[in-house]
């Protein structure tokens, strides 16, 4: 079993020792956090900061779950600058070039959830998977992780805030290390390669000691200049400044750039596009002259963001208009897309408040932990249901918290675990392969392995259970229980093969006897 941190870990251990032969698992401290409001405009929630010397010591799971309450206002970001392209009955996503001939589809997906790159000839995708599957490439692709090696490589990084991770995970997605270092410097490439085998590895369970001996290794020498500034801890104000230089792919790369260096600073808030027509900034940007200076003035390292724009844009936003300034748009806004796709989605708005905070003594917070308690509560007490052997109940309370958190792999493994404990089989299966095929988290890969093999062994089907438990030793599952349930399936085999090989050998031989003619004494011995 892994050893977490005893200050991070907040879920009792679900593991084979406390469970016997259907158990599930490790438990890591997931962090899901919420976020505070604005200071200056709203009042504050209640908030437990998060110090930033914890937050670079989390694994990439738990760093993963902190970003987590942020990612629906990422999206709604990457859908107003991305936009989505429809087929004509609206009813499916198919795929287009964005503003730099890349071909993506959904959300700004460019990359199928088996790795393909997205082509034109990509297979559309039903409009109620879009968001899905826009946050699957946002959150269990690179952008995530490329985030938490930054910033636990580059030790006066700061993404300590929901603006800065908004803005952060926006460049990230966009261009993905290409705005931090030069592309072709050596140290740059192989520190990336080795950082994508750890997490090929390892998964979530990649830890901020990996990161930094990564770093070490292969130390950053040839930042760009966002680089420069993002890695040396500079202010919000220069770093969004210099975001002006990476706006190659002509006027959508002005305004999204501009877009990310406001959110940087705090001074827009994600949420508000809820009410923008989809692509409505270019409609924006016609309003305003369609210049370049609307969003950038100056050039190379004297460029600086446009900050009269941001009024004429916060009021464009109260009342989004045409390029002529006063009709009033007519088409679907990007919350009424989503409505379309799934109303739940909405209610991700409420449940999350973003917003940016500042602590009296003027030291920035990180996300809040306001959601954590209710979350914990309800493991705890599905977990001591199923000590108890009320599975049913058990089962209940496990398949509630997997509809709020899909991705946490060490709750199917406990919901595989009830399944066999009840008979369940198929379903028990059907939950190691969403831990497995769908969500990849290799940390539960022992667990899951071991609980398939025990439903294997209550069909029958010995062969595959033996296949299952080797698979859950070979991850790192070392108990007694484990080791014992080889040598049982092994034994089984064994004799399930011997006694298939007698009967088939006494088949044959009757087989053979029925064709052997009779002896002459045998017939009129019988006549």
């Amino acid at each position: 079993m892994n050893q977490t941190n005893k200050k991070k870990l907040t879920r009792s251990a679900l593991g084979i020792a406390t469970l016997g032969l259907v158990a599930g698992g490790v438990a890591i401290n997931k962090n899901k956090q919420s976020n505070s409001r604005d200071a200056q405009t709203l009042e504050y929630d209640q908030i437990t900061p998060v110090r930033q010397d914890i937050q670079k010591n989390l694994t990439f799971g738990e760093y993963r779950d902190m970003l987590k309450p942020i990612t629906p206002y990422v999206m709604l970001e990457l859908i107003l600058n991305e936009g989505v392209k429809l087929d004509k009955s609206g009813k499916y996503c198919v795929p287009y070039q964005d503003s730099r001939g890349v071909w993506t589809i959904a959300f700004g997906v460019t990359a199928t959830r088996d790795g393909k790159k997205v082509t034109k000839n990509t297979k559309p995708i039903p409009i109620e998977r879009a968001w899905d599957e826009s946050i699957h490439f946002l959150e269990n692709r690179e952008t995530y992780f490329l985030m938490y090696c930054y910033d636990v490589g580059c030790p006066d990084l700061r993404i300590d805030n929901a603006a800065h991770a908004c803005a952060f995970a926006s460049v990230f997605y966009n261009a993905g290390t290409k705005l931090m270092e030069d592309p072709k410097d050596k140290n740059h490439r192989e520190r990336n390669e080795t950082l994508r085998k750890l997490y090929k590895k390892h998964g979530n369970n990649v830890t901020a000691e990996m990161v930094r001996e990564c770093f070490e290794k292969y130390p950053v020498v040839s930042p760009r200049s966002f680089g420069v500034r993002a890695i040396g801890g500079e202010s919000d104000r220069r770093i969004a400044d210099i975001l002006g230089l990476y706006t190659v792919g002509g006027r959508g790369m002005w305004s999204r750039r501009w877009i990310e260096g406001q959110i940087l600073m705090g001074n827009i808030n994600p949420r508000e596009f809820l009410n923008l027509p989809i692509q409505a900034i270019y409609e924006f940007f016609l309003m305003m002259g369609e210049k370049r200076e609307v969003f950038w003035l100056g050039a190379d390292n004297d460029i600086k963001i446009n900050m009269k724009t941001l009024n004429s844009f916060n009021e464009w936003i109260k009342n989004p208009v045409t390029r002529d300034g006063k009709t009033p748009f007519k088409s679907q806004t990007i919350g009424e897309l989503l409505a379309q796709i799934n109303p739940k989605i909405l209610a991700e708005f409420n449940s999350n408040e973003y917003a940016l905070a500042t602590l009296s003594d003027g030291k920035t917070i990180t996300f809040a932990a306001a959601r954590q308690d209710m979350y914990q509560k309800q493991y705890d007490t599905a977990l001591a249901e199923f000590k108890g052997g009320k599975y049913k109940s058990a089962k209940k309370r496990f398949e509630k918290i997997l509809s709020e958190h899909p991705d946490d792999a060490l709750v199917w493994n406990d919901l595989a675990a009830t399944h066999n404990q009840l008979g369940e089989y198929d379903d028990a299966i059907a939950c190691v392969h969403e831990i497995t095929c769908r969500i990849g988290d290799k940390s539960q890969y022992a667990a899951a392995y071991y609980n398939a093999g025990v439903s294997y062994e209550a069909q029958g089907n010995t062969e595959r259970a033996l296949k299952n438990y080797k698979l859950a030793i070979t991850h790192g599952n070392k108990s007694k229980d484990a080791t014992a349930a080889v040598a049982r399936t092994e034994r089984t085999t064994k004799s399930k093969s011997k006694a298939h090989a007698y009967n088939a050998g006494t088949q044959k031989l009757k087989a053979r006897m029925s064709k052997r003619p009779m002896n002459r004494t045998a017939r009129k011995t019988y006549a």
